[in-house]
């Protein structure tokens, strides 16, 4: 951990940074999958899938994005029940 002469600021910053990239991340998953979720031939649902556990595994999660996360997990599953 490095300290500026400010104290922790650096850090705080690095992390603020950190949580807005993974909160993009996040949006462009939903995004996608919204869409494809009315495609269902198009959805390579192991790839999304891998893409979502890959960020579930991150940390820290705010507990929302962690809930967003696994509302999309759960868009996944259910996409295949509605007919293929």
């Amino acid at each position: 951990m490095t300290q500026d002469l400010f104290g922790n600021q650096t850090v705080q910053a690095s992390e603020g940074v950190h949580m807005n990239v993974v909160k993009t991340e996040i949006g462009q998953l939903e995004k996608a999958l919204n869409v494809l979720i009315w495609r269902p031939r198009l959805i390579r649902r192991d790839y999304w899938t891998m893409q979502i556990e890959r960020l579930l595994a991150r940390t820290p999660l705010t507990v929302q994005d962690r809930q967003r996360l696994l509302a999309l997990l759960d868009l996944l599953g259910r996409s295949g029940e509605s007919g293929d």
